[in-house]
Formats: C-alpha cells, structure tokens, sequence
C-alpha cells in the first residue's frame, strides 16, 4: 500500500481519533434533530480526494445540494456512527468497515435544525457505488489539494426564505457545482483541526 496514504491515514486518525467512540446528547437544544455523516477520503491517483453526494430534488431538505453522504438518526441507532454507516451504505450503497472510520469531529449545528455529528472515513481507492436515486442525484470528488488552496471560499451573507441572513461560507464552484452551507462548514473546521 502506498507509503503517503498509510502516513496521511495515521495522521487523520492521530488528530480526530478521540471523538471516535462520541455518544448522542451532545447537543443540548431538544429541539435539534440528531443526524450524522461520513467525510470520506478516497486515495485517486496518488493523492486524497473528497468524495461528496448530490442530493435529488426529491429529498425533503437540503434540496439539489452537495452534501456528505449521511442521514438523521433513526430509532435502532444507539450511536451517532451507527447513523453514519448505515445512511452511507444506503445512500451510495457501499458498506463501510468500522475500520475506515479514523475519527469524529465535534457535532455541528445546522441553521435547518440539525444536530450532525461527523465522522472521517479512509478508503483506499475508489468503489463500486450504487447510488439510491430517490436520494442521490450523482456522486462528486474534489482533491483535498484543491479544496485546501489559498483563497478557495468565502464568507458571506445569506437568508432563507422567511429567516434573517446569516454569514454562510461557500466554496469556490468545481465542476459546476458548490459546496455551501453546513457541508462547507464541516470542512472547514475538519481542515482548521488537521492544521493543529
């Protein structure tokens, strides 16, 4: 196995290890729903790459837009990272091995009333996918190169219907698509925590 995976892979699980084992009840504000996510790294040729879902117009939130693959907790999920596995196999139909799970990232609060604790995956190559198309409109890789370049997001203002703005960051746009929100937000405090 490539010699840079294997030391990014110790590296990613050095840093987010700790969280790993996280219980639900770590967001205090009853009326947020639990939900979580995976934020998978796949090695592509010779360097990292995240992978991202669009989601189809048929959802019910989050409409059309680029996300991590995961869901909101259901009944049968005593952990935060039961939720992720499980959404992720049913949203890209690949079932993830606990083993390439390197770490948790501290819950996020999402403005759309979302409590979402993040998990870091590591794959070392590239799947045989099968998306659910209820769900899943396509699947997107972006190199972390490109994703961590100087100046690759901005800050700013924005208001869904009905609520006050609020500063929302959003990714420069990549193959047409952007990444925005909760998503964009996830990822930055993943890369301020990796830069520790």
């Amino acid at each position: 196995m490539n010699k840079r995976y294997l030391e990014i892979r110790e590296i990613l699980r050095a840093k987010t290890g700790e969280n790993l084992s996280q219980t639900y009840g770590k967001c205090f504000n009853i009326k947020l729903s639990d939900a979580a996510v995976i934020i998978p790294f796949i090695w592509i040729e010779d360097q990292f790459n995240v992978l991202f879902t669009k989601r189809t117009n048929f959802v019910g939130n989050h409409r059309n837009q680029i996300s991590f693959p995961g869901g909101v907790r259901e009944k049968d999920d005593h952990l935060p990272l039961n939720t992720a596995m499980r959404e992720f196999e049913e949203e890209v139909g690949y079932t993830i091995n606990q083993s390439e799970i390197v770490g948790a990232l501290e819950p996020e609060h999402a403005v759309t009333g979302y409590c979402i604790y993040p998990y870091v995956g590591i794959l070392d190559g590239m799947k045989e996918f099968s998306l659910n198309r209820a769900e899943v409109d396509k699947i997107l890789t972006i190199p972390l190169k490109w994703l961590t370049a100087p100046g690759r997001f901005t800050v700013r203002p924005y208001a869904r219907p009905g609520y006050d703005a609020h500063p929302v960051v959003f990714f420069d746009e990549y193959e047409g698509e952007v990444i925005w929100g909760i998503t964009a937000s996830i990822l930055l405090k993943f890369f301020s925590l990796i830069k520790k």
